[in-house]
């Protein structure tokens, strides 16, 4: 090919390149390019896209209830304190287990406090002012209207989660700032006394044996005591022990009476026999006799009577010596059971803020954005 055909091909290749519509191509078999279509011309695209987002904008911006959250937490130190802070010395771990808030955590979902709370502030109703998607009895509930779908919906709306320190954050979801701060405070409160309930048990759980003890061995002094005071009622003595001492006494005086009186009798009968005197002697001698003879009936009937005496004073002091081990018993067990308990502070108290925390309208807006761009990105219609 010479040079001067070289040239002119280029030139109409420039000039095609430049003014395309001017230029037409000799060939008569090229068809002219068609137009891309838009993406709002698929449906795919307000499948993925569309519809999600103009349903996203339509809920959350102008339909969804605003729900208001009240926030209150509570430290509650596990029971066996005192053994878990032996552990933690032992082991050099200082950091406080927080058993008891999982007590709190437990204790606000169950079946008894979700019925203590509907009772009280009668959850359908307070459930039933959201918006139609999410009140309860619609979307919210799955068109159920069951206690147990009331107990679902409370679960949700009462919620107890447990910080790293070991303090139980209570927050309860309502459709208005008093619904949610009543019902949180409601909840406080029998959270509490629920705890402290289990702190009573726990308390008569310790001391009831010691307490036991205790209560039969005062009727046992008791009983002791009277069959004491009815021995001195029919005996006339207080102490067989010192009366019997004292009959002892009584007879060796009596003997040296005796012998004193004995002798005088044989010296005036030997001086002078038949003396008046004498007489006289032996009068007082025969009532000395007599003296002796009753003496000597007391100490056998006190001798007869200081056997079940000395049983009733030895059972006496052996229950008394036993009651005072069991009140021992008792103060210690009263002890023990003051410091392996529940230990409550009241951290935060039920707050009553005015502004709604959910739903966060612009954050799911957002999401429902984002995921939607993804799903049109990766699925995206055929141009």
């Amino acid at each position: 090919m010479s040079n001067a055909s070289k040239t002119d091909t280029v030139s109409a290749e420039n000039l095609r390149r430049a003014f395309p519509k001017l230029v037409r191509t000799s060939s008569s078999n090229e068809a002219p390019a068609s137009r891309p279509k838009h993406l709002w011309h698929y449906p795919r695209f307000w499948i993925l896209f569309g519809f999600p987002n103009l349903a996203a904008i339509t809920y959350f911006g102008l339909i969804a209830s605003p729900i208001y959250v009240s926030h209150a937490s509570l430290e509650v130190s596990g029971s066996g304190q005192s053994s878990d802070a032996l552990s933690s010395l032992l082991t050099g771990n200082s950091q406080t287990t927080g058993n008891g808030a999982y007590v709190v955590q437990d204790f606000v979902a169950t079946p008894d406090e979700f019925k203590r709370v509907d009772d009280h502030f009668d959850l359908s109703k307070i459930y039933g002012r959201y918006d139609f998607i999410s009140r309860f009895g619609s979307f919210g509930s799955l068109f159920s209207t069951t206690d147990v779908a009331l107990w679902g919906s409370y679960r949700k709306a009462a919620n107890v989660s447990i910080s790293k320190s070991g303090i139980a954050q209570i927050s309860v979801r309502a459709p208005s700032p008093k619904d949610a701060h009543d019902i949180a405070l409601f909840v406080l409160q029998d959270t509490i006394a629920h705890i402290r309930d289990l702190n009573q048990r726990e308390r008569d759980d310790y001391t009831s044996a010691a307490k036991s003890a205790v209560a039969d061995l005062e009727k046992a002094v008791s009983e002791d005591n009277r069959a004491l005071q009815a021995f001195r009622i029919d005996h006339g003595i207080y102490l067989p022990d010192t009366y019997y001492t004292a009959l002892m006494e009584q007879t060796t005086q009596l003997v040296l009476k005796r012998l004193d009186t004995s002798s005088k009798i044989a010296g005036l009968q030997g001086a002078t026999p038949n003396s008046t005197a004498a007489k006289a002697f032996q009068s007082q001698l025969r009532i000395i006799d007599t003296m002796l003879a009753e003496v000597q009936e007391q100490k056998k009937r006190i001798s007869a009577a200081s056997a079940r005496f000395a049983e009733l004073e030895t059972q006496h002091e052996t229950d008394s010596r036993l009651l005072g081990e069991a009140r021992t018993a008792l103060l210690q067990s009263t002890i023990k059971a003051s410091q392996d308990h529940y230990y409550i502070h009241e951290i935060g108290y039920p707050s009553q803020l005015n502004g709604a925390e959910y739903p966060l309208r612009l954050l799911s807006i957002l999401v429902v954005f984002v995921i939607s761009s993804l799903l049109l990105a990766v699925a995206r219609p055929t141009r």
